[in-house]
This record gives C-alpha cells, sequence and structure tokens, in this order.
C-alpha cells in the first residue's frame, strides 16, 4: 500500500509539504500512515455499509455492492485525508506567520533605528511575538547564529526556504540583498511594514467577500438542498405503486450522512478562510 502510495503521490511534493506543514517526519512516515489510514478507512467503509444493507436484508448481490462501494469510498478517503490534513496544516501556518509579520516587521524596524546590530535587534524581535510558528522560526535562527555558529545570512536563507508564507520570504530575501548591499536596515523594514500592512488590508477585504460567499453556501446547502431532496423523495414514495423503492433508506442517508459529512466539509471550508487551529 505504501509503494502504491508513493506512485500516486509524489514523494518531492510530500517532502516539500512536510517542510512546509512543520511536521517533523520523515516522508516514510508520512506514507505509512496514510497506508494505515488508507486500510482502516477500506475496513470501515466496507464494514459499515455492509453491516447497513445486512440490516435491511438486502439479497447478497446487493449487499457486495454496498460493501464493495463502502471500501472504495473509505479506500479513497484514507488515501486522500493524510495528504490533506498536511496541505492544510501548511496553509493554516502560513496564515499565522502572516499574522504576525506587521508586529515583527514594526519591531524590527524600532530596534535597528535604535542603533542595535542586526542580530540583536532580530533576537529582540522574537521576543516580542506572541508564541506562535514566526517566533520559533525566530528562535531557530538565533539558535543556529549563537550554537551552531551560523551566520545570520545563512540561517535567514534557510528560515526562507523552509516558510510557507510567501510573503515572509520575500521581506527574508530581501532583508538579506539589503545586508549585503549596505542598504538602510531601518528604511527596509519601514517599507517592508507598509507592504505588509497594505497585503493585510487586501486579504481582510477578499476575507470579507469570502464569508459573504460561504454564507450563501450554507443557505443553499443546509437549507435549500435537503428540504428540496426530501420533497422529492416524499412525493416519489407517496406516488409509486407496487414495490416500494429505498425511500425510506435515501432520507435517512440524507439526514445521517448526507448532512453531517457536508456540515464537516463546510467548516473545514470556514476554517480554510481563516485557518488559525495550528
Amino acid at each position: 500500500m505504501a509503494g502504491l502510495l508513493r506512485r500516486v503521490l509524489d514523494e518531492d511534493r510530500v517532502r516539500r509539504l512536510l517542510e512546509l506543514s512543520g511536521a517533523g517526519v520523515p516522508p516514510w512516515h508520512f506514507y505509512d500512515e496514510s497506508a494505515r489510514a488508507a486500510l482502516a478507512g477500506a475496513v470501515g467503509g466496507a464494514a459499515s455499509l455492509g453491516a447497513l444493507a445486512a440490516l435491511e436484508r438486502y439479497p447478497p448481490a446487493a449487499l457486495a455492492i454496498w460493501a464493495l462501494a463502502g471500501l472504495l469510498a473509505g479506500l479513497s478517503v484514507g488515501m486522500i485525508a493524510p495528504y490533506a490534513y498536511i496541505s492544510y496544516r501548511a496553509s493554516s501556518r502560513s496564515s499565522r506567520i502572516e499574522q504576525d509579520l506587521s508586529t515583527w516587521a514594526a519591531a524590527m524596524m524600532a530596534y535597528v533605528s535604535s542603533g542595535l546590530t542586526f542580530p540583536e535587534a532580530l533576537k529582540r524581535s522574537a521576543s516580542a511575538l506572541r508564541n506562535g510558528p514566526l517566533r520559533r522560526e525566530l528562535e531557530t535562527v538565533m539558535r543556529d547564529s549563537e550554537v551552531l555558529g551560523s551566520d545570520p545570512r545563512s540561517a535567514l536563507l534557510a528560515m526562507a526556504q523552509r516558510s510557507p508564507s510567501q510573503l515572509l520570504r520575500e521581506i527574508l530575501v530581501g532583508a538579506i540583498d539589503a545586508m549585503d548591499s549596505g542598504k538602510d536596515l531601518s528604511s527596509y523594514f519601514r517599507d517592508s511594514l507598509a507592504y505588509v500592512l497594505n497585503h493585510r488590508r487586501n486579504y481582510l477585504r477578499k476575507l470579507a467577500n469570502d464569508v459573504a460567499l460561504a454564507a450563501e453556501l450554507f443557505v443553499m446547502i443546509f437549507v435549500v438542498t435537503p428540504l428540496v431532496l426530501a420533497i422529492l423523495l416524499a412525493v416519489m414514495g407517496s406516488m409509486s405503486v407496487g414495490a416500494q423503492p429505498y425511500y425510506g433508506e435515501l432520507l435517512a442517508v440524507i439526514a445521517f450522512a448526507f448532512v453531517p459529512l457536508v456540515g464537516l466539509g463546510y467548516l473545514l471550508l470556514v476554517d480554510s478562510i481563516y485557518p488559525r487551529w495550528w
């Protein structure tokens, strides 16, 4: 199963996502966990739908089809879920970093303007941040510089390479160029602060539009769609003559499977608009 996942999910892409998400695990561990999740999903899906078909006393052929459908559905979800999780975690980590960028840029501007050296300003600006991914990354830079003897330029370049935030990468690369060319770092971080704040304003405008769209989707998914399906199935069931199709079972699937699963997807959608869990 792990070999199949290596063919389906590119290993370089997985390694990069693991680095951006801050998971701290090697790719082989991800593939092993994904294989276990896929097998568990396949067994759980087949057992669930097979048991449901058995309770309804379906014929053996129908029971086998339901069990096979559950197996394939569970296998697909188990294979996709770990990859979707690390992608979501990388996106969430990027959002949390960008939330603290304005504070960090303002602190760097103030400390550099006061005459502190760049490493000292970097150390003090890290202590001014809340406990989050940006502060941990800056503490890693200081540890590499003070304990391992790495120069600040190399440590910042490594931080830029493992950062999931494109905005942070741009600021770090610009800071490295400013140090190499001898530019005034105070002016650079002042311009960076203005750039971050402008980016933040644009993000908030986009957030307002996305929230409005999510509210419209909520009405369509949780009010209109289940109501229309329930009415259609009820009318079709009352008009059918002779052998009754499985309208009652379909209503149960809508109530106990469709609505909860779509609700979970909607929660993930809303959180992806403004991720804040990690």
